[in-house]
């Protein structure tokens, strides 16, 4: 049996990151790509726009932190549309669950302000762990979660917020083949 020598592989934890430190757009990029596509950039955020202006008539400003995060939504399904955050499945679904996250949240008594901001601490955790789990992840919903938490689930607000994302999953869908990732 000859003896053959192999080459000793080394293995880099910063591997992945220079990697993706290399492929990433360079401003003179991301100029040459806004000029060949502008039209797309601004049709798209014109329907983002008008997106979150029917949102925002429906929810009241008491519902501000509500509306942070379904403005998030609003950008990852316009500006990443085809992402699998972006689609119609794991936005509803992590609205759900953050819905239901945030309504348990609400079952835990704050007895003082730490017990409280450890709860709503929990109740993040928990919808990220749930949406994560069902594989239904939607990073805006984590933030629905905290608001759900913090400023209780009115029925109002759990209707109007399943409104909006169904709306959002709606248009979505009709303009899907239409929009492009612009990030």
């Amino acid at each position: 049996m000859k003896n053959i020598r192999r080459k000793k592989i080394v293995i880099n934890p910063f591997m992945p990151m220079i990697h993706e430190a290399y492929h990433q757009k360079r401003p003179m990029d991301s100029i040459t790509e806004f000029k060949r596509h502008w039209v797309r950039y601004l049709a798209q955020s014109s329907i983002a726009t008008f997106c979150i202006f029917l949102i925002l008539i429906v929810l009241s400003m008491e519902e501000v932190t509500l509306v942070a995060s379904l403005g998030a939504s609003v950008f990852v399904v316009f500006v990443m549309p085809h992402l699998v955050v972006a689609s119609p499945r794991h936005v509803i679904g992590g609205y759900l669950i953050a819905l239901l996250c945030g309504f348990l949240g609400l079952l835990i008594p704050h007895t003082t302000p730490l017990v409280a901001t450890l709860i709503y601490a929990l109740t993040v955790g928990l919808s990220i762990f749930c949406m994560v789990a069902a594989d239904m992840e939607h990073p805006p919903a984590a933030a629905a979660a905290l608001s759900f938490a913090v400023n209780g689930v009115s029925a109002h607000a759990a209707v109007v917020t399943i409104g909006c994302v169904v709306f959002l999953s709606v248009v979505h869908f009709y303009l899907r083949k239409y929009l492009k990732d612009i990030h």
